[in-house]
């Protein structure tokens, strides 16, 4: 009976030390080794989580290996994907990890930004920008992006000593993206918006298309989306116009540092029946960081039209510059 419970109790110490074993091990080319759990990799950095440091960083070129409990996920560089328990540095592809084991995509994100500027004395001015973006990431598969804006800014007349209103604009759009393969995905896109400077009092933009990530790194990426859609837009003095236009889109972002970030996209959209009608939007920006939340935003926009309403012009170049929130 005595011996029955020795070796109960050790079976029990075993099992219990084997629950408390750390999952995952960083062994450095120093021959230190780091054992914990959680192990991941990103941006150049190794992070795991320990019993006696709790979270000990570490820089992927002091790696001699790594080893985790189960299969994890490996991004590289080149925008492949595996699935490994071992890693070496005397694996070719060692040099082009960007990620190891990254945390699942945020169900919800949210970005939001605000900028408002103000001058008194020999001139009168005010101005306010509002952008806000939230994307729902539904499995890996469904992707639906809203994003809402609003411009509206006034100068006083020095002579009659009233306020003009140089800008009164705003745009909200819903789009929603299935993939189908790997980068690929089929999106829905509807869009409404007005501005009263250009005499439009609405206009409807609804279509569909097919969209691709044709780059992805730690710090970069580029997409494209090519589609087809059916814009009415009616005027101020009740005229309409209306057609099927060619959506031709594509953004991108490159990080210059960790702070420094620049931002980019352009949308063309030709009518169909008649290629020299189009309307062409753009806009090229700087990024940068303040906090890991906070960031501060200037970026030019160009809004062209190739047949403009009467009495306005075919281009609008602003300069925008707001503070925001990524959340």
């Amino acid at each position: 009976m005595n011996m029955f419970k020795h070796v109960l109790i050790l079976c029990s110490l075993s099992a219990l030390a084997a629950a408390r074993a750390p999952a995952d091990t960083v062994v450095l080319k120093n021959g230190d080794r780091v054992s914990g759990t959680g192990c991941s990799v990103s941006g150049g950095t190794v992070t795991i989580a320990t019993d006696y440091a709790k979270i000990v960083t570490l820089d992927l070129g002091a790696v001699e290996k790594l080893t985790f409990d189960r299969p994890v996920k490996v991004i590289l560089t080149d925008g492949r994907e595996k699935e490994q328990a071992e890693l070496s540095s005397s694996d070719p592809d060692f040099g082009r990890i960007q990620a190891v084991n990254p945390p699942p995509p945020k169900a919800w994100s949210l970005d939001a930004g605000a900028g408002f500027s103000l001058s008194q004395g020999n001139s009168d001015t005010q101005d306010v920008n509002l952008q806000l973006t939230a994307v729902r990431f539904i499995e890996e598969s469904y992707r639906l992006t809203g994003h809402g804006e609003y411009y509206w800014g006034k100068v006083k007349n020095t002579v009659t000593d009233e306020y003009d209103k140089t800008s009164d604009r705003g745009a909200l759009w819903l789009q929603g993206d299935l993939f189908v393969i790997k980068n690929g995905y089929l999106y829905g896109r509807s869009e409404g918006s007005y501005d009263k400077i250009k005499k439009i009092t609405r206009r409807l933009d609804n279509g569909l298309g097919l969209g691709y990530e044709i780059y992805r790194s730690a710090s970069a990426c580029l997409d494209a989306e090519l589609g087809a859609s059916y814009i009415d837009t009616k005027y101020d003095d009740d005229t309409k116009d209306h057609g099927i236009f060619l959506r031709l889109g594509e953004k991108g972002e490159l990080a210059l540092s960790d702070i420094v970030a620049l931002v980019e996209s352009v949308s063309y959209k030709p009518k169909g029946k008649d290629w020299r009608d189009y309307l062409l939007n753009a806009e090229a920006g700087v990024k940068v960081s303040l906090t890991t939340e906070l960031y501060l935003k200037l970026s030019v926009v160009d809004a062209y039209d190739s047949t403009p309403p009467e009495g306005t012009k075919r281009n609008d170049v602003s300069l925008i510059s707001f503070l925001g929130v990524s959340l």
